[in-house]
């Protein structure tokens, strides 16, 4: 980057952001991307466009105490910057992750501006969040984190203001929680959050979307920049939430082989191509041993874990139905096993070389909770026994 004014504007914006790396990295990378737009354009400089665009026009910053199942008090911390309001109300993703702060936000928030305004719609740019982490907690805890996180964020955002969304972390389950308190608060039922479920004003198709908006996008420069398209093509994706597998499903229709997927706990592969019905199945079953042990059953896919495969996977506590399917998924995979039963469950896993899987598994299962987990997940066991009888192959 060269242009003078460019170049003033990005150390001015370090000086007073030095601490968010993440957002100057956004910044540099925007203002180096219109250099020869500005370069030809007079007014930009002369009306202070840029020095508008890269300062955010309201960060909101607030604290989120939320009780866990246990009667404990934990604070998180939550976010929204309403980054530009130039061609409509503020829209962007509330993402939930523990890594969330205000440098990351900021950074969403400002490239969120410039994608929506690529729409053509009249939306301007926002993004929201908060480092509660969701993985691990139970259905409760997360709404009483969403509850809490609702009770401040409703001042600042509503139809014609600010229409937040899903984002990492936060699914139709966190959108449903949230917007139940927006509407308890304000009394009034409206469409102030994108997401919702289909029941209460959601959209059809807004799960598929963005995985198949990104593939027709791929597959458009494809045909502009290489004169060819998916088909025939080998796809590898990262990650395996909604947009994933969607992609995955849309890149598959178009003609591709997605041989690749992953998620936070490894990846698997398969050189002849991964199966979508089969990823949609278990990703939305969520049993973490039933998932890796349901790729373990089809020829020819390894899984990798991110870990070193040598050593154990420590689970805290493994619910008696994942034990449960455990036990039983024996009776149909080739594999040794072996429970041993003392204070605890010690399940040991090895999988031949070929499968990927060498691993073990510790959990604590009281008989009490066996019997407790049987009466809460009867209909669970019967889906089970039914999922079984299905052939993927």
């Amino acid at each position: 980057m060269t242009n003078k004014y460019l170049c003033e504007i990005y150390e001015n914006v370090k000086v007073k952001n030095a601490n968010e790396p993440e957002f100057l990295q956004a910044v540099y990378e925007v203002l180096d991307s219109i250099e020869p737009f500005v370069n030809e354009n007079d007014a930009i400089e002369k009306n202070g466009i840029v020095e508008r665009f890269v300062e955010a026009e309201r960060i909101i910053t607030f604290r989120v105490p939320w009780i866990d199942d246990k009667g404990f008090v934990h604070v998180n911390r939550g976010f929204r910057v309403e980054f530009s309001s130039a061609i409509g109300p503020y829209k962007g993703g509330i993402r939930l992750h523990p890594t969330v702060n205000q440098s990351i936000v900021k950074f969403l928030g400002f490239e969120q501006t410039l994608k929506n305004a690529l729409t053509g719609l009249p939306m301007g740019g926002g993004k929201g969040g908060s480092d509660f982490d969701p993985k691990g907690k139970s259905d409760t805890e997360i709404m009483h984190f969403c509850q809490s996180f609702m009770n401040e964020l409703y001042r600042h955002i509503g139809p014609n203001t600010d229409v937040p969304a899903g984002d990492i972390g936060t699914g139709a389950r966190e959108i449903g929680y949230m917007f139940g308190q927006y509407k308890r608060l304000k009394n009034e039922f409206t469409g102030v959050l994108t997401g919702k479920g289909l029941s209460y004003g959601g959209s059809l198709g807004r799960t598929e979307a963005t995985g198949y908006g990104l593939c027709y996008y791929t597959n458009k420069m494809l045909q502009v920049m290489n004169h060819t398209s998916f088909a025939n093509k080998k796809v590898i994706i990262s990650g395996s939430g909604n947009v994933a597998l969607y992609a995955m499903q849309k890149a598959q229709e178009l003609g591709a082989t997605v041989i690749a997927m992953s998620d936070s706990s490894g990846y698997i592969y398969n050189e002849n191509g991964l199966n979508f019905e089969i990823l949609k199945d278990l990703k939305e079953e969520n049993f973490f041993v039933y998932l890796l042990l349901e790729f373990a059953k089809i020829k020819k896919v390894t899984f990798i874990p991110t870990f070193n495969s040598s050593d154990p996977i420590m689970m805290p506590y493994l619910g008696f139905l994942d034990w449960f399917i455990i036990s039983n998924i024996k009776n149909y995979i080739d594999h040794t096993f072996h429970v041993v039963k003392d204070d605890y469950y010690q399940i040991v896993l090895l999988q031949d070389e070929n499968q990927g899987i060498n691993f073990e598994v510790y959990a604590t299962v009281t008989l009490l909770e066996m019997l407790f987990a049987i009466i809460k997940n009867f209909k669970v066991f019967l889906k089970l026994f039914k999922k079984k009888e299905k052939n993927y192959e």
